[in-house]
């Protein structure tokens, strides 16, 4: 049994995670596994303590990366970087200071993704946490691989509040804000984009959003990309193999899985499992 940790800040990366988890995928992998130990323990990793990660420095998200990381070691074979943040820091020393199988970053697996399905794409735009955005990990990456692109970069400070705080706590007017934020932050372009990436592991709960404001743009959902680099493994979901740890609030991360439950099939197995983790 292969035992992977999406990493997060928060309950964004179960967006992420959610691929793995459709009611269809589960299905045909339970038909096809003979016994449950070809398949994967899931472990959930909500740094909630240290959240929100857009506004940190990226001294400050490096440590924290790497605490995490070291936390998580003994207790996972694989590590999914289901935080956009994170990834951007992603490198090689940080890599050889963990002792991990593999260790996937959102920004590699979506920029090679984009390199397979859109290669002749004109005109990229990112939207992300201030915090991905000041890193440049998709900047970088998306001029190294499309250099006669055109790449903008738009920091969407007020996207997470709206979904931390409208979305999750079910309130009736979050999808009128949703949009008038998108659009300010769309005037922030020349143009309609070609196509347009999910930078924060939170945006794809505001998917029906983003197509009412753009369109006309190919929306990139990072979780896609994942999936299909890691669709081999399998997710047999039952709550024996799926367990959940958070730094902070026990209580708070319960309330905000609750409350997934209509948006995201997988929070359901991750409720009553809910572990504290103390990093130093």
């Amino acid at each position: 049994m292969t035992r992977i940790a999406f990493l997060d800040s928060g309950v964004g990366g179960l967006t992420v995670l959610n691929k793995f988890f459709s009611d269809e995928l589960l299905t045909e992998e339970k038909s096809q596994l003979k016994d449950k130990s070809e398949s994967s323990q899931i472990i959930y990793f909500a740094d909630s303590i240290n959240l929100p990660y857009g506004d940190k420095s990226s001294e400050e998200l490096t440590e924290i990366l790497k605490k995490n990381l070291n936390w998580i070691q003994s207790r996972a074979d694989v590590v999914i970087l289901a935080c956009n943040s994170s990834s951007s820091l992603l490198d090689d020393s940080i890599i050889s200071q963990v002792n991990l199988k593999e260790i996937w970053s959102l920004i590699e697996v979506t920029v090679n993704f984009i390199k397979d399905k859109h290669s002749n794409v004109s005109d990229v735009a990112v939207f992300s946490t201030q915090a991905t955005h000041n890193l440049q990990g998709y900047q970088k990456r998306l001029m190294e691989t499309f250099p006669k692109t055109r790449i903008s970069s738009v920091p969407c400070s007020s996207l997470v509040p709206i979904i931390e705080e409208e979305v999750l706590l079910k309130k009736n007017n979050f999808g009128n804000l949703a949009i008038e934020q998108l659009n300010k932050y769309k005037a922030c372009l020349n143009s309609e984009p070609e196509l347009l990436i999910y930078g924060c592991s939170h945006y794809p709960i505001l998917e029906e959003y983003f197509k009412k404001v753009f369109p006309n743009t190919i929306l990139i959902d990072p979780a896609d990309a994942m999936y299909s680099k890691l669709k081999h493994y399998s997710f047999v979901a039952e709550e024996s193999s799926c367990s959940s740890v958070v730094t902070g609030e026990k209580d708070k991360f319960l309330e905000k899985l609750k409350a997934l439950d209509g948006y995201l099939n997988c929070a359901k197995y991750f409720k009553n499992s809910i572990k504290f983790a103390e990093i130093a």
